[in-house]
C-alpha cells in the first residue's frame, strides 16, 4: 500500500481517534479510490482535500506522508 494518502476515522464511536485506528476502524483512502470517488471517474487529491473539509465534522483525517 505505499499509495497511501490518508486515513478516514469516524467520530461516531465515542472512542478516541487513536484507539479506533487501533481497532482498525477506518478507511484507507488511495489515488486510485480517489481517481474513482470523485469527478465522475477523474477525481484529484484537490478533490479528496474537498471532502476532508467538507467532513471533518464526521471523520478524523490522518495523512499518510
Amino acid at each position: 500500500m505505499d499509495n497511501i494518502i490518508a486515513y478516514e476515522i469516524s467520530k461516531s464511536n465515542g472512542k478516541s481517534k487513536e484507539q479506533n485506528f487501533k481497532n482498525g476502524l477506518y478507511n484507507v483512502w488511495t489515488m486510485e479510490l480517489i481517481a474513482g470517488a470523485f469527478n465522475f471517474g477523474k477525481g484529484t487529491l484537490k478533490d479528496f482535500k474537498a471532502y476532508m473539509e467538507n467532513n471533518k465534522q464526521y471523520a478524523y483525517f490522518k495523512i499518510h506522508q
